[in-house]
């Protein structure tokens, strides 16, 4: 909707009688090539990643979806449990051997739990 009515007239009546007009006005209009704008826009959250900060109600709508994915695909949950002991394995390795020499493994894999993701769950024996 245009700010004022006849504005949007006036543009529109000078558009249809000048085609150089027409041609800067199009040119000004967002580019129609989708590599580009999805190669632009991943640059731009890349760049402005406080722009694009998740609402709690958002974060919840995404879990959920998570959630029921995860309870209804056994290749996903297959995925993530790879990932969760790589991510795991990983963390306890870089937590052992970053330390000094007379850290035991138990304390290694508190810090790796400590250090996991927020998703990932860690169930203690």
């Amino acid at each position: 909707m245009a700010w004022k009515k006849e504005y949007a007239e006036a543009r529109k009546a000078k558009a249809s009688a000048d085609p150089e007009y027409r041609a800067k006005r199009n040119a000004q209009a967002a580019p129609k090539d989708k590599a580009a704008r999805a190669e632009y826009m991943a640059a731009y959250y890349s760049a402005n990643p406080e722009k694009f900060k998740r609402s709690p109600e958002q974060q919840a709508k995404i879990n959920a979806r998570k959630r029921e994915q995860y309870a209804q695909n056994a290749q996903m949950r297959e995925a993530a449990r790879a990932a969760a002991k790589a991510t795991m394995s990983a963390s306890v390795f870089a937590a052992f051997t970053a330390g000094s020499t007379t850290m035991d493994f138990t304390a290694a894999l508190e810090a790796a739990m400590r250090s996991a993701p927020p998703d990932v769950v860690c169930i203690r024996k």
